[in-house]
């Protein structure tokens, strides 16, 4: 028995199957019904105009007693006057609403990065903050956690410069669930340093490979404000290969 062992060792051999016929996880996820037949599919993403000017509504409802910073107070009135059709949409209102229609359909929306509950840009403000809150704990609002009783989740993490972790981690958490839209929002360093080598050596092959579905989205702000166009390179190379189609 023990020669036996050794020689099964010394040709590279499995000493047992490690495969368990016709088992299926409890927690696994069938992409087929989300793998597209064709590289391009045509989808209808227009929004009703009633739908439109209830969600500005809610975007733009702040709790009572609720303290705002002057210049995101302005900001908030502003999008008041868009969904009322007084003002044109800018980009902030326009993912807002993107991600709250999303939310009252059921899809989770997930994004983390440096900054993204306020935005790179100053932009975004999915997170308010009171500014007479007496604790860091609480003042904290969410107005696309507030759209109505049943909706879908609504996560926003702030996280810290060097993304590595961060990025390998979305990445592995978007892959367990297609019903949900999970973004990664780069800042322009993270493409020269090390997300830029984890997205090239690991999330990439993977997904060529087809080891897991590209459920990723990638979101650079900085990528064409002048830059040189490797930068574009360097963020399509991500962005392309990991976004949702």
């Amino acid at each position: 028995m023990i020669q036996s062992y050794r020689d099964h060792l010394d040709r590279g051999e499995l000493l047992y199957n490690p495969v368990i016929a016709g088992h299926t996880h409890p927690m696994t996820i069938d992409w087929a019904p989300f793998l597209p037949t064709k590289y391009i599919e045509n989808c209808d993403t227009t929004i009703p105009t009633k739908e439109i000017k209830r969600l500005a509504d809610r975007l733009t409802a702040i709790p009572e007693n609720f303290t705002l910073h002057g210049r995101v107070k302005r900001i908030i009135e502003d999008r008041r006057l868009m969904g009322q059709g007084s003002l044109p949409f800018d980009w902030g209102m326009g993912e807002n609403l993107a991600y709250a229609s999303l939310l009252v359909s059921g899809h989770g929306v997930r994004i983390s990065g440096e900054d993204v509950g306020r935005s790179t840009f100053f932009h975004r403000h999915a997170a308010l903050h009171d500014q007479k809150r007496e604790h860091w704990d609480e003042g904290t609002y969410y107005p696309l956690a507030n759209l109505e009783e049943k909706q879908a989740s609504f996560q926003c993490f702030d996280s810290v410069l060097s993304e590595e972790a961060v990025l390998a981690f979305e990445f592995g958490y978007s892959t367990s669930n297609p019903f949900e839209l999970v973004v990664w929002e780069a800042q322009f360093g993270d493409f020269r340093t090390a997300p830029r080598w984890l997205s090239i050596s690991s999330l990439l092959p993977a997904k060529q490979n087809g080891a897991v579905p590209a459920v990723l989205s990638c979101s650079c702000r900085m990528a064409m404000r002048g830059r040189d166009p490797s930068i574009l390179r360097r963020v399509s190379n991500v962005s392309c290969s990991c976004a949702p189609r």
